[in-house]
């Protein structure tokens, strides 16, 4: 686990999620003037293009959570890359493959202590998803399942 860590620290992902939060966190704003400017803008109410508004309640709405889906996709690539050059770091991908299957053995437990302290705000500081999330809700979530992370190790070797 310490291969992958230094992994992230030799990808620089700390910098490079950091320019994805401020990126989405742009987008987001983007949208957020645009419904403004087109609420509030030029003319009077009376007069308002229906369709105009309707669109710029759907981008206000949209914009935000594409660029969220977006910057924890991009959370998830990062966490299998770490995996993976975490494995070459060690030559040994069984290794993390095998603390892998250990976490995920621990974390199947949701009445351990750190799963029952997890909440939205913490979830990006656990090594696997604390919690348990599947198909549609595993884009909300900033880590791959460990399932597919295992998999990919063992296909390594």
């Amino acid at each position: 686990m310490l291969a992958h860590e230094t992994s992230h620290i030799a990808n620089n992902d700390i910098q490079f999620m950091m320019v994805a939060v401020v990126f989405a966190g742009a987008i987001g704003l983007f949208a957020a003037a645009l419904r403004n400017v087109l609420w509030f803008g030029a003319g009077d109410r009376d007069n308002r293009n229906g369709g105009l508004m309707l669109v710029a309640i759907a981008v206000g709405i949209l914009a935000p959570l594409i660029a969220l889906l977006v910057r924890l996709a991009i959370s998830r690539k990062r966490e299998y890359m770490a995996d993976a050059n975490g494995a070459r770091m060690i030559r040994d991908s069984a290794s993390l493959a095998k603390a892998l299957k250990k976490i995920e053995k621990y974390s199947d437990n949701p009445n351990t202590a750190p799963m029952q302290n997890a909440n939205e705000i913490t979830a990006a500081l656990y090594i696997s998803n604390p919690f348990k999330a599947e198909s549609v809700m595993n884009l909300f979530s900033t880590h791959p399942p460990l399932k597919d992370r295992i998999k990919k190790l063992e296909q390594m070797y």
